[in-house]
């Protein structure tokens, strides 16, 4: 760790090293790129066939309007599972990511370039946004009935003054929606801030299916758009040249889109507050950091595993506010260590503070909490093929293999959050505006891995829309490296769907075998290739005793 350290800090004095440290370094130095108006007339071009692919590939075959009052439908019972509809399928799919990924590419640094040619920019990376999330908000959520489920326990909450967390869908009898719900035996997974976002939505879309359809879908696509809006404000203070690119690595993914615009999934919304604490914590607003997680980990659980980073880095980030407003001012006094853990205690409290008030209205005990009640489902994941194997292989019974499964999957990711935590808090104190900066890249390296590694090895229930955390955390950290890893990671995510709605139908294949092949379509890429980056300096800095992993390495690495 030692080592690592080092090596940070002989890096930022390295103008040679590419990355967020070297652009530190010698930003000042930088000769003006201009405005690359060829780049932006490729961009408008690829998302004209974007906009193209989303309706022909999604919209049109799989029309809202002719499926919303069919209970249960999905892809499959849609298209047939056909040869032809697999191919369409599959063609839509490639041909999204490719414009997406040269998109990515191609698109211009956004430092030392018009105020005119950024604005231009900035319109069209969100405009197609908003033209690509219009257009799906007519597609019926082929990739899950989720939005369905949670528009009746909205129903539960604002209709009939239930409580959606202790309240089970199979016992209202007679509403018209219940036919439509695939959970009927659960209550709410959700968290607070959810149910009561959804209650709303749904006492002003009253008894008509296909308004609550569009309206919670919109939703989450404001909730996106608050995420865009985030992304370029957080890359504009601690990137600018990536200000414009991880905008549109965000805006512009199709699985984000898919997901958001056309499943209705609110994700988005964990998403937005992962995003709003990352931009409190760059405006060095420190006390709003831990209740901005805490907010998303009371939409979803899972933000609650960042606090113990996010709290390291506060409690290591000592410039005050006042001097990162003005570089050109001297440095001020750094934070003591009282005011430091004062930020600490008081954010805490308002956390907390947060989570009674909102639970307090559902609050029947520790049932309450959604995310406990599906502790024994396994699909599509790493635990689910070990889970599998402890069964049939191994003889243990059901119940104490999946005890076995999910305390080592719990244990897998407390160790990654204790090293990433250790490593904001052994990179030593931010004083300095420099010293701050690198203190924000290890401190969204770290969220990085957090997430990544749960994702990878802890998820019990692998589903491709929970890749919208992953994704939302890579844009701020503006580094290829990164990038790769994320979007190899969507390319296995949306290979699940092929797996489970064309192969598995088509084979007809055992569950078992259905489950590691899915497994291994999943998480193949991109664990290879963060093998690769972390096996890469063993011969390309033979002898130095340095070890970097890609969440260690300070590198903007094509």
């Amino acid at each position: 760790m030692t080592s690592t350290i080092a090596r940070e800090k002989e890096e930022a004095a390295t103008p040679e090293q590419p990355g967020i440290v070297a652009y530190v370094a010698t930003e000042a130095h930088r000769e003006p790129s201009g405005d690359s108006w060829l780049a932006l007339a490729a961009i408008v071009l690829l998302g004209g066939i974007s906009g193209i692919a989303y309706y022909l590939g999604f919209v049109q075959p799989y029309q809202l309007g002719d499926y919303y009052n069919k209970p249960l439908m999905d892809l499959a019972k849609i298209n047939g599972h056909t040869s032809t509809a697999a191919n369409g399928w599959a063609f839509t799919w490639l041909a999204l990511f490719a414009c997406y990924y040269f998109a990515f590419r191609l698109c211009p640094r956004s430092d030392n370039v018009s105020t005119t040619f950024k604005r231009v920019a900035l319109f069209l990376i969100c405009g197609y946004a908003a033209f690509f999330s219009i257009t799906l908000i007519s597609m019926y959520p082929v990739g899950a009935a989720d939005i369905f489920d949670q528009i009746f326990r909205a129903r539960l909450l604002s209709h009939y003054h239930l409580n959606p967390f202790t309240t089970l869908p199979n016992n209202i009898q007679g509403d018209p929606f219940q036919p439509f719900v695939a959970w009927k035996g659960d209550a709410s997974p959700y968290g607070p801030i959810w149910e009561l976002l959804a209650g709303g939505t749904s006492a002003l879309a009253g008894n008509n299916l296909l308004t609550n359809l569009i309206l919670f879908k919109l939703l989450v696509v404001a909730a996106y758009g608050g995420c865009i809006a985030l992304t370029y404000g957080i890359l504009r203070v601690s990137r600018p040249d990536w200000a414009l690119r991880g905008t549109l690595f965000f805006a512009w993914n199709p699985l984000v889109i898919f997901e958001i615009a056309g499943n209705g999934h609110n994700d988005a919304i964990v998403a937005f507050f992962l995003l709003l604490a990352i931009y409190m914590f760059v405006l060095a607003r420190r006390v709003a950091i831990i209740p901005a997680l805490m907010l998303g980990a009371l939409t979803k659980f899972v933000p609650i595993v960042l606090l113990p980073v996010a709290a390291a880095a506060i409690w290591r980030d000592r410039t005050r506010r006042r001097a990162e407003s003005n570089d050109a001012a001297p440095e001020q006094h750094p934070i003591k260590s009282f005011d430091a853990f004062s930020t600490l205690a008081v954010g805490s409290v308002i956390a907390l503070g947060l989570a009674v008030v909102l639970y307090a209205p559902f609050w029947q005990g520790p049932s309450t909490v959604g995310a406990l009640s599906r502790q024994t489902l396994f699909t599509a994941s790493i635990p689910k093929v070990a889970l599998d194997a402890l069964v049939a292989n191994a003889g243990i019974g059901e119940l104490t293999a999946q005890g076995l499964v999910r305390n080592s999957a719990l244990a897998l990711v407390i160790v990654v959050v204790v090293v990433m935590s250790l490593r904001v808090l052994l990179g030593g104190e931010a004083r300095t505006q420099d010293e701050r900066r690198l203190l924000v890249a290890r401190t969204l390296a770290g969220f990085y891995e957090v997430i990544f590694f749960y994702l990878a090895f802890a998820t019990l229930w692998f589903q491709p829309w929970y890749l919208i955390w992953l994704i939302a955390l890579t844009a701020p950290l503006a580094r290829y490296t990164n990038a790769n890893r994320t979007l190899l990671f969507c390319v296995g995510g949306v290979a699940n769907y092929f797996i489970w709605d064309f192969i598995w139908l088509w084979n007809r294949a055992p569950t078992r075998d259905i489950q590691i092949t899915s497994t291994v379509m999943i998480y193949t890429l991109p664990l290879l290739y963060t093998l690769y980056l972390w096996l890469k300096p063993l011969w390309e800095r033979k002898g130095d005793g340095v070890i970097s992993a890609p969440a260690l390495s300070s590198g903007d690495v094509t």
